[in-house]
């Protein structure tokens, strides 16, 4: 593999600030992927084993929404040459030593295409209302079902159309606005990953908690809401404790009086 530079810029990009951690995490990794041309496999299994080899924890569905995410902010570009897909990183900017890529050129802006690669995948890893992975059986007994149901959810911006299970909605709804992204797709491939840890019932009473910390913190609809792809993400946010701060944050943190106490966007 070779030499990568991971530049200082990286720290205040708008495009990098606007995604995930666990995004930003496989942008940094797929930098080290690429070829000298910034290019490189785009199948998303391929992806996952490669860049996440020592996290075992991403699985697929994970790895496909985040993809999505550096899509929607432009920081990688999909293509699909003779059916099989690839990636390229914009303004690559590394030092070329190879006189030609490992991967195929993109020939027309097939973004798209590449984006329904991605939705797939997802959909793959779809899981019983259990939480638990579908097997085979399992998923070709759905096949039929699968066409009605998709008739029942519009399109997405992106032109495709995305199922969402019913547990998934229900804290979907509920969930609180923020300022800024908070895609849907990698909240759910988050919450999926999720429900193979937690039953259904902890991750709602952690967004309770949730709820009711950044109401007494009058939070509620700024930046300082998490993603919730970040809330339901490896690091389990919704098992903490998000017990309010008493009146006056007397017995608070320095640093945590700093966060509770810093003026809301536009005030």
């Amino acid at each position: 593999m070779p030499s990568r530079i991971v530049r200082e810029g990286l720290l205040d990009s708008d495009p990098v600030g606007s995604v995930s951690l666990e995004a930003e995490a496989l942008f940094v990794r797929l930098i080290l992927l690429a070829d000298d041309f910034g290019r490189y496999d785009g199948r998303v299994s391929v992806i996952c084993r490669r860049a996440f080899v020592n996290r075992r924890s991403i699985d697929e569905s994970m790895c496909a929404g985040m993809l999505d995410e550096l899509l929607r902010a432009g920081l990688i570009k999909g293509y699909v040459v003779d059916g099989k897909p690839y990636i390229l990183i914009p303004n690559f900017n590394q030092r070329s030593r190879a006189k030609k890529s490992k991967f195929p050129a993109p020939t027309t802006d097939n973004n798209q295409e590449f984006n329904n690669e991605i939705v797939r995948h997802a959909a793959d890893k779809c899981l019983t209302s259990d939480g638990h992975a579908r097997t085979e059986s399992e998923s070709e007994s759905e096949s039929e079902s699968k066409k009605e149901t998709t008739l029942n959810h519009p399109k997405q911006p992106d032109g495709s159309t995305a199922t969402y299970p019913e547990e998934f909605e229900v804290l979907w709804r509920r969930y609180p606005k923020r300022v800024g992204g908070n895609p849907k797709k990698a909240a759910l491939a988050a919450w999926r990953a999720a429900r193979r840890r937690h039953p259904q019932q902890v991750i709602a009473d952690g967004l309770d908690r949730y709820i009711a910390f950044l109401t007494a913190t009058k939070k509620l609809g700024t930046e300082y809401v998490q993603q919730a792809s970040t809330f339901f993400g490896p690091s389990d946010r919704f098992l903490e404790e998000w017990a309010a701060p008493p009146a006056g944050g007397d017995d608070l943190p320095e640093w945590m009086r700093g966060i509770i106490n810093m003026p809301r966007s536009g005030a």
